[in-house]
């Protein structure tokens, strides 16, 4: 649990220098009987939250975080775009200034090209010192990666 209130506290200092992915604009619904792509939980495997199949980022409780958008627009609950993620890996946040980089391998790093955490291939989600913050199951590393960023975990 502490782990995932910190990639959680990530997330959401993220969200506030972040542009939403590059996902088209849509609107979702938000209910909990939706299929889901992805279960994000905290070290001690406690369901922390949801990414379902159309992008949108739930609670443990099913209220909705945000959105990820296909055009890698990144959205609070508000529609208020918080960032982006770019093809390339670049995590931008509103302004378009780039606050991190999601490598192909999983290697979360900020803006200084100091890496911050990881996404392992099985979905465990653990900052810079190895430390398992929690789980992604699921979901691909990008998303994975972009809700620890964004919602969940706040790697910075």
């Amino acid at each position: 649990m502490k782990l995932l209130t910190i990639l959680f506290c990530l997330f959401m200092v993220l969200a506030s220098c972040i542009q939403s992915p590059n996902y088209p604009p849509s609107n979702p619904p938000v209910t909990p009987a939706a299929s889901y792509d992805g279960t994000i939980q905290n070290s001690n495997y406690s369901t922390a939250g949801y990414i379902k199949e159309d992008g949108t980022v739930q609670n443990q409780n099913y209220s909705t975080l945000g959105y990820f958008k296909d055009d890698g627009t990144v959205q609070n609950q508000n529609y208020s775009t918080i960032g982006y993620i770019k093809n390339d890996g670049r995590v931008e946040n509103s302004n378009y200034s780039t606050i991190g980089y999601i490598k192909p391998d999983g290697t979360v790093q900020n803006q200084n090209y100091s890496t911050i955490g990881y996404i392992k291939n099985d979905g465990t989600i653990q900052n810079q010192n190895y430390t398992t913050l929690g789980y992604a199951k699921n979901t691909d590393k990008t998303r994975a990666a972009a809700a620890a960023f964004f919602f969940f975990f706040h790697l910075n």
